[in-house]
């Protein structure tokens, strides 16, 4: 069985910056990567004309932990209203490497 699965969401900026601490806390996550960005389609807040600002995480988590940690997140990032965001499971992974 793999070691690790990767995690990723697309919330509004304000989202991911509000619960990156709290979700890297979670029992079983390892890494969690934030990236901001603009979004077209998703989001009904658009600070900017066509666009509003959007945070891409990416987390790492041990797979024994996925499921729990997937829920914990949907709630943290309050997916479970309208226009919000979404989240996603990758392909599993083996191995984690790190260079320096």
């Amino acid at each position: 069985m793999e070691k690790f699965v990767e995690i990723g969401a697309l919330v509004a900026k304000s989202v991911g910056n509000g619960v990156y601490e709290k979700i890297y806390k979670l029992d079983g996550v390892e890494y969690v990567i934030l990236e901001s960005g603009r979004s077209k389609d998703l989001f009904s807040d658009r600070q900017f004309g066509e666009y509003g600002e959007a945070a891409l995480l990416s987390i790492i988590v041990k797979s024994k932990n996925k499921d729990d940690v997937f829920s914990q997140i949907f709630e943290l990032l309050g997916l479970d209203q309208a226009n919000v965001g979404i989240m996603f499971e990758e392909k599993p992974i083996n191995q984690i490497k790190t260079y320096f």
